[in-house]
């Protein structure tokens, strides 16, 4: 009997895992009985609500409840093997009760320090820039965060994939993102919360540091994958919130296909998240240029614009494996029997190419179990032909 780290390998190389799989995005412990769920040493109330990834062991566990393929996402905390990239973080003020925290997260740098103010609720958090920097100075932050990152003791960062890898085994896929250029780690600050602003004030330095990233982002994707990762996370548009075709190609194409094509030639699977309205991205054609190994999530509306799965699955190379594309908040809030319909609309929009069963973004904290299982048992004991006869892999 294959395990799921084999069948899903089978369906992303083009070959018949033998059954349709299922794969919804669920990177953190999503059920509301946390019985067993791996609790990290030192958690409070509010850590589940700042915490962005789940341990990988309750990702696999999930997987192994409910009867699915997971893939599970775990980013290389590179801050762990460079003291010079940590977060100094104090404490302002907690109250229960109230259900309110308050922490001061600064990182120093020799351009000027960068000050986060976090306010976490039991339910959610949310950090604000207080920083007061030049965009000179921050340029400058971005080319020693990239530096500071080259220059990580790799022996801790082999340990840690190597645990990582320990613990998923054959229970599913592993991930992890690699820097994106574009998105120049996130530390330009108030005023440039989309990017799109800073490379149409600053289009010569953007592109410039967005070079120096994918140099970086390569290095990353060497190291996560001699380690025996099975997937990178890289290739994301922004879909038409963020930019049109005509401006991504011309802005974020370049770079984002250096690494996407550096990661495949390595060997590496690439995997497109991308949930945002998406539809005119693939009318015109720019996931094929981009050509990911997986692409997700299709999300219809109201978090997309996929109103019609099959026609646009269709517009999709054969080369591209797609996941998605139930919406979140319908799962949620739906019964058993709607989801169950829902997943057999999908199967049946899809077929005849290759598509992992799946979600239109990261699943809810409250979901009903029996509605993510719900999915796994329509489509394990889906009769209908669902396969190709052949399913072209990549040339």
């Amino acid at each position: 009997m294959a395990t799921n780290r084999e069948k899903l390998l089978k369906l992303l190389h083009g070959e018949d895992p033998g059954e349709i799989i299922v794969c919804p995005l669920i990177d953190s412990w999503a059920f509301e009985d946390t019985s067993e769920k791996v609790f990290v040493p030192g958690e409070d109330e509010f850590t589940t609500a700042h915490t962005a990834r789940g341990p990988i062991e309750d990702q696999l566990h999930m997987g192994e409840i409910c009867g699915y393929e997971p893939i599970a996402l775990r980013d290389i905390d590179w801050t762990l093997a460079n003291p010079s990239l940590v977060w100094q973080e104090e404490l302002v003020s907690k109250d229960v009760a109230a259900g309110k925290r308050i922490d001061l997260l600064t990182l120093h740098t020799p351009y000027g320090d960068i000050v986060h103010r976090r306010q976490t609720s039991l339910e959610s958090s949310m950090r604000v820039e207080e920083s007061e920097l030049t965009i000179q100075q921050r340029h400058a932050i971005i080319e020693w965060y990239a530096d500071q990152i080259a220059a990580c003791d790799l022996d801790a960062i082999k340990a840690q994939i190597k645990g990582y890898v320990e613990t998923r085994g054959e229970r599913g896929l592993l991930s992890s993102s690699v820097a994106d250029p574009f998105g120049l780690f996130g530390l330009l600050g108030r005023g440039f919360e989309h990017l799109v602003y800073h490379y149409a004030d600053y289009p010569d330095e953007h592109m410039r540091l967005a070079g120096r990233i994918v140099e970086l982002a390569k290095f990353q994707a060497d190291v996560i994958l001699a380690g025996d990762y099975d997937v990178i996370w890289a290739g994301g548009t922004g879909g038409s919130s963020y930019n049109s075709p005509a401006y991504y190609r011309r802005t974020r194409m370049p770079h984002t296909k250096q690494v996407v094509e550096h990661i495949q030639g390595q060997g590496g699977l690439v995997y497109t998240h991308d949930c945002n309205a998406v539809g005119v991205m693939i009318r015109e054609g720019v996931f094929n240029e981009l050509s990911p190994s997986v692409l997700e999530t299709l999300a219809p509306p109201p978090a997309g614009d996929i109103d019609d799965l099959q026609a646009y699955r269709r517009m999709l190379s054969p080369s591209i494996c797609t996941k998605g594309n139930i919406d979140v908040g319908f799962l949620l809030d739906a019964s058993v029997e709607q989801v169950r319909q829902a997943t057999l609309e999908v199967i049946e929009a899809t077929k005849g190419y290759r598509h992992m069963v799946g979600t239109g973004d990261d699943v809810y904290f409250g979901t009903p179990i029996e509605n993510i299982k719900a999915m796994v048992d329509v489509a394990k004991n889906y009769t209908g032909r669902w396969r190709p006869t052949a399913c072209p892999d990549k040339d």
